[in-house]
């Protein structure tokens, strides 16, 4: 599993967040040939934070933890990340490092904090806060429900959070109904329980082949779809988000194909050297990567300065390895190591 979260970070995150860079030039731009590579990237390599919410979920609700040891471990390490990368993204952004307005803009950014006007880039810290929290009734859940049981929620999730925004399309208002009957579950959950039914059950070779293909060939037509009638209407028409088809998809099939295929990867001397360099660093390389790539475009540099099919993963490469060396270097310093090494 560690492997998959270096290809999550790497493939999927800093690839991703390079395309969107520019992706949001079609406010100013229009939409354009680049636009559509920026696009097609973004709606095939956004499986990124589902994928890492799966490993989450295989590993928490698979373990006794007791309720004291989340909010004494996990819930304020996870609030100690959100407040100091919070900070270190508000300075970023407004780049006022005066010793004035230190004092002033602390106070700014945490009310930012309080009321969810904060770095785009944190929204995964809130949401696993939120994931804490609610672990301790989830595992009595799953330790005690049949795999049928755990099945049949998984289903109400895909239907009522996955599959419903489509049907909404055809009946108009029928998310509201979903609301009224109190069937409007947290975002993000069915990751959280399919990482653990996944890790626990797997999934017979027959069905994984075809969750492969529909997911691929889901993924592909939507993000077609997406850019075929944006540049017909000339508005945006968007098929790309963790809540998606074509995305939700993608996140089970690349946990699926990882968990399948766990032995055999483990078993690699040159993956099990891979996954003991980058264990202590992903969370690190997580919080680092947007910053670089920020930066890369603060001095002129996207995935648009070469050709973009290349530029992109390539930048999004670069971003990764400059991430890693720096979150390498903060973690050899004994103060600052706590701040990327979960």
């Amino acid at each position: 599993m560690d492997l998959l979260k270096v290809l999550a970070c790497c493939f999927s995150l800093c690839v991703v967040h390079t395309a969107t860079e520019t992706w949001y030039d079609f406010y100013y731009n229009g939409f354009d040939y680049g636009w559509v590579i920026d696009n097609t990237y973004d709606n095939l390599l956004r499986w990124g934070p589902g994928v890492f919410l799966m490993i989450t979920g295989a590993t928490l609700l698979d373990r006794d933890i007791p309720v004291s040891k989340i909010y004494t471990k996990y819930i304020p390490k996870a609030l100690m990340f959100l407040i100091v990368w919070g900070e270190i993204y508000f300075f970023i952004q407004y780049k006022d490092f005066s010793i004035g307005n230190l004092l002033p803009n602390i106070w700014r950014y945490f009310l930012k904090l309080c009321t969810g006007n904060y770095h785009i880039h944190l929204w995964y810290l809130y949401m696993l806060i939120g994931m804490y929290i609610i672990t301790p009734p989830l595992r009595i859940l799953c330790k005690n429900a049949t795999k049928r049981q755990l099945l049949y929620v998984l289903a109400i999730l895909f239907v009522f959070k996955i599959l419903m925004q489509y049907v909404e399309i055809v009946l108009p208002g029928i998310e509201r109904t979903v609301k009224d009957l109190k069937l409007d579950f947290p975002d993000l959950l069915i990751y959280y329980l399919g990482g653990f039914y996944l890790h626990k059950y797997g999934m017979a070779k027959k069905w994984r082949i075809m969750l492969y293909i529909v997911a691929v060939v889901i993924s592909v037509g939507l993000s077609a779809y997406s850019s075929i009638m944006s540049l017909r209407r000339n508005e945006l028409v968007t098929a790309s988000g963790n809540m998606y088809l074509g995305t939700c998809l993608l996140i089970f099939a690349a946990f699926t194909s990882a968990s399948a295929n766990r032995d055999k990867i483990q078993n690699n001397k040159f993956v099990e050297k891979l996954n003991g360099f980058y264990r202590p660093l992903n969370f690190g390389i997580y919080m680092i990567h947007l910053g670089v790539i920020e930066w890369f475009t603060s001095i002129g540099i996207t995935g648009h300065s070469i050709n973009p099919i290349l530029g992109i993963p390539l930048l999004g490469i670069c971003a990764f390895l400059i991430s890693t060396a720096l979150t390498l270097i903060i973690s050899k310093i004994p103060v600052l190591r706590k701040i990327v090494v979960w």
